[in-house]
């Protein structure tokens, strides 16, 4: 699938919070008992205007992407797709053409996601491995 990269704006911040909540309200909720540490997740995974791209496929807003580099690693901080882009072979092309630019920098590629979320089968099938977990998440890296 097609798709393009825009640099956010803050009229998006409402959008990407919302679809924030929307993507993974249920994988928190299944991980932490209480509102506060439900709304401490989505505070820690807000829209941030120097590090978030909107994904647009299809003429829309398909999602948001964030990522940033530390000098040893690309880190892959959040991508997210809108519902009606699952399951269409958006988040793997995002993800292998992120995997592109981190290895034109000669960096490896790093994730993380909650145990209780599912998208771990598709790193897995994609070749990464795991390298670290603790009680709530799994870690990732690729070359």
């Amino acid at each position: 699938m097609e798709y393009q990269l825009r640099d956010a704006v803050s009229e998006d911040e409402q959008w990407v919070n919302s679809l924030t909540e929307q993507t993974m309200g249920s994988y928190i909720r299944e991980t932490w008992d209480t509102d506060s540490e439900y709304r401490h997740y989505l505070d820690l995974n807000c829209f941030d205007l120097g590090t978030t791209k909107i994904i647009i496929a299809d003429g829309k807003k398909a999602g948001r992407i964030s990522y940033c580099r530390d000098g040893q690693t690309f880190h892959l901080d959040n991508l997210h797709l809108d519902s009606d882009f699952h399951g269409r072979g958006l988040g793997t092309r995002i993800i292998l053409d992120t995997l592109e630019i981190a290895r034109a920098e000669s960096l490896p590629l790093e994730l993380k996601c909650l145990k209780t979320n599912p998208v771990q089968t598709l790193y897995i099938r994609m070749g990464f491995t795991l390298i670290k977990e603790d009680e709530k998440r799994l870690y990732y890296r690729i070359y």
